[in-house]
């Protein structure tokens, strides 16, 4: 149990004060400001405070429950739809949903937003796509028509197509000069492979060779033919250079002989009788060998000439038009021209022996034959790579056709995957953008879900409120308190309401309408007071759940509970704390007050200490568990300019408290006996004072008295007076906002001057004299 509270360091409390002797039930009174609010708020701080002593071993097995003006701000929480709560768990929990599903808004507004961007790049990547569907479509056309078989089985189909090249693009490029890089290069390689079924083809044979014996043709055609040197016609035949005149002559002899006879061909003279044997002398064996020598020269080129007609000839009507073009090979035209000239020549030479011709430049019969032999060898090549083609077709279409996808898909389609790949691919691609944002999107939509079941775990957590209900409309009908009454938003037998199954722990204001129907009304209609009340049963209703069945026992501390109400509704809240006294002292202990065995507490109103205390024993044993405090307003020490502080006084089992207008006469009678400098102007005593004469002015001639109003009290041409009465025309809770420094600026023997002449003016100074307790010949202040 508490024994002590240190108030020692607050601002309200004179150093030294303590509340000290705590009993089972405590009462402590104090106007408004003395520092009540103070001691609730230590004791808010829970056991382990060092201000808060206690009897307790263990300070984790008794808990303290307050209600104070904080615990009804924190109590009562109303909705724009008219529904409220009760309960800092119920309204945290309605707190942690609203936060929730806001944050799931945001989180869908913020999915959404990503979702429209998400849709904006979609649309940019499909336009993308499709760009790039027809331009690759549209390059088909460029395909040659050689290479059109090897579009087979995509020419119905664009995506099929781009299919197929992106498969080859996701393989890196050939490297440069691998393959051509158009397909124009490539169609001259095709060479039927794919147009045609191919057939083997003979080689050509054989490859000319031409005899070595035309190596010497140079040497022939140069070296003249001369006439024997032992003829005496020699001489003559070499001066005058004429031997192929005279070979001449002598072959027609030779051939004429029958009709010349011994004349001469030429000169028809008749010749030396041993002409015709020097004659013959003159072209002897060596002679007739050389000739031989050149006759059969000419025999080998005639037959070279044939033999190299013969090979261009196959050559130039071969089917392979690779091996057709050589026949028209400028080395095998060089060679036969060489040929040819060298015929001639020869020719010439065997017509005109003695003289010299000269071979071609070129002519060389071993380069020849090396020439022919290379030129044999590559078509003969260029024959064996056709008929392996015509073995291997089927995997040579299929390199080719291999070949032909690389080209066009690395190649001829390359700028239309370059203008696609600089929208869409890259950090700042589409692609990458949709990823992140998709990304993103999953998070928060993960996130959402994550909050969702938040939301549901917090709904499935919403007590049940009938129990409250049922509590606090048995309450104010127990009185005959039928102004309002609780209902749930769950309750579909009400007017004009529409049951809401998603707050099931929230309440609705009823009020019976003129058809004696009940109708929810705006919460906005209840009065500071009925606001309160219902805060003051819910306390009720709530430490009775959770009190039970926790093993601890419970300190409840009151402050004030019947702020802005009215009477009936004082009644309400005095009975359920005598109740509660009645538990706590074991007249009658209640399963609800079971745990409950100590009791403090507050209040300003002296009607309200009255009521719940009066039935207190003043005797015996359970009167010594009860204990009574007051709090004062004093100046401690001697030194006037000290500032007012609150002490409070020790502990009796009896209440000297009055009536609450008794004890506000009281006050002012403890003010005025303690102020002993007039010139003291100390703001927050005379705030406080200036209220207590406030309170009192409107009690006695208002409440007490006939006058309807005080307006006409605050024409004084005092000034003390009319500020006086300018803050009484305002309630409490306003004064401090709208007369603060007029009145606080006012000195304390004026405030009192000001106050009694009040009393005087209206012809109530007895009653002044009376409640101050002095003599008649009293004047003002002494």
């Amino acid at each position: 149990m508490i024994t002590e509270v240190d108030l020692s360091g607050t601002p309200c409390f004179a150093p030294g004060a303590t509340l000290k002797d705590l009993k089972k039930v405590n009462f402590i009174f104090g106007p408004n400001g003395t520092g009540k609010t103070s001691i609730t708020r230590i004791l808010g701080e829970g056991l382990d405070d060092a201000r808060i002593e206690h009897n307790e071993g263990d300070s984790s097995n008794r808990e303290i429950l307050i209600l104070n003006s904080k615990y009804i701000e924190e109590t009562f929480k109303e909705t724009e739809d008219g529904i409220f709560f009760l309960g800092k768990a119920s309204i945290a929990n309605q707190n942690d949903i609203e936060e929730h599903k806001r944050n799931k808004d945001r989180l869908t507004d913020s999915i959404q937003s990503l979702q429209s961007d998400k849709e904006e790049l979609d649309k940019k990547q499909s336009n993308a796509e499709l760009e790039l569907l027809n331009s690759v479509w549209d390059t088909k056309k460029l395909v040659p028509d050689q290479l059109s078989s090897c579009l087979d089985g995509f020419n119905k189909s664009k995506q099929k197509l781009l299919g197929k090249v992106r498969e080859y693009r996701q393989n890196p490029p050939m490297p440069e000069g691998t393959l051509p890089t158009t397909l124009d290069e490539l169609a001259q390689q095709e060479k039927g492979l794919l147009t045609t079924t191919l057939e083997t083809v003979p080689q050509i044979s054989p490859i000319p060779q031409f005899p070595r014996q035309l190596k010497d043709l140079p040497d022939l055609l140069r070296t003249p033919l001369i006439p024997a040197a032992d003829s005496p016609l020699s001489d003559l035949i070499s001066q005058i250079q004429h031997s192929d005149w005279v070979r001449e002559g002598k072959h027609i002899m030779e051939t004429h002989q029958d009709a010349l006879g011994d004349r001469c061909p030429f000169c028809q003279q008749q010749t030396p009788q041993d002409f015709s044997e020097n004659l013959a002398k003159l072209w002897d064996r060596s002679y007739d060998d050389a000739v031989a020598q050149l006759r059969s020269c000419l025999t080998y080129l005639e037959s070279s000439l044939e033999q190299l007609s013969s090979f261009k000839g196959e050559i130039g009507k071969h089917q392979l038009e690779d091996v057709a073009e050589y026949s028209r090979n400028t080395q095998l035209d060089a060679i036969e021209k060489a040929l040819s000239t060298s015929h001639t020549l020869l020719e010439k030479k065997l017509d005109k022996q003695s003289q010299s011709f000269n071979a071609p430049e070129e002519w060389d019969i071993d380069s020849f034959n090396s020439t022919l032999r290379q030129l044999g060898e590559q078509v003969n090549a260029l024959i064996g790579e056709h008929n392996e083609k015509v073995n291997d077709q089927d995997n040579l279409q299929k390199e080719f056709r291999n070949k032909f996808w690389i080209v066009f898909s690395h190649h001829t389609c390359n700028t239309p995957f370059t203008d696609y790949e600089s929208t869409v691919e890259g950090n700042d691609g589409t692609m990458a953008k949709i990823t992140t944002i998709t990304g993103q999107i999953n998070e928060k939509t993960a996130e959402r879900q994550r909050v969702t079941e938040l939301i549901n775990a917090a709904e499935r957590s919403r007590g049940d409120i009938h129990p409250a209900i049922k509590l606090i409309n048995r309450a104010l009908s127990g009185i005959g308190m039928t102004s309002f009454e609780l209902g749930a938003s769950t309750d579909d037998f009400i007017a004009g309401h529409l049951p809401d199954a998603t707050k099931r722990d929230g309440y609705i204001l009823l009020r019976t309408n003129e058809n004696g129907e009940k109708e929810q009304t705006d919460v906005s209609t209840l009065s500071d007071g009925e606001r309160n009340l219902i805060c003051f049963l819910y306390f009720f209703h709530q430490f009775h759940k959770d009190t039970a069945h926790t093993g601890k026992k419970f300190t409840v501390v009151i402050d004030d509970p019947i702020n802005a109400m009215d009477g009936l509704s004082s009644f309400i809240t005095s009975g359920f704390i005598r109740e509660l006294i009645r538990s706590i002292l074991q007249f009658n202990k209640t399963p609800e007050h079971k745990f409950v065995d100590q009791l403090i507490l507050l209040t300003h109103s002296t009607r309200f200490h009255i009521e719940t205390s009066y039935e207190l024993p003043t005797q015996g044993k359970r009167a010594k568990q009860c204990a009574f405090y007051e709090i004062r307003r004093t100046r401690p020490g001697t030194d006037p300019r000290a500032r007012i502080k609150s002490t409070i006084s020790e502990p009796t089992q009896t209440t000297s408290i009055e009536n609450e207008y008794s004890q506000l006469w009281k006050q002012i009678r403890n003010t005025h006996d303690s102020l002993t400098d007039t010139s003291n102007t100390d703001h927050l005593e005379t705030l406080s004072i200036g209220n207590t004469m406030r309170r009192i002015i409107e009690t006695y001639f208002i409440h007490l008295g006939s006058n309807a109003t005080i307006t006409e009290l605050g024409r004084s041409s005092d000034p003390a007076t009319r500020a006086l009465m300018a803050f009484c025309n305002n309630n409490s809770h306003d004064a401090l906002d709208m007369n603060l420094h007029t009145i606080c600026s006012i000195p304390l023997d004026q405030l009192f001057t000001a106050f009694r002449g009040i009393f005087i003016s209206n012809d109530a100074e007895d009653h002044y004299r009376m409640m101050m307790r002095t003599d008649k010949q009293e004047e003002g202040m002494s």
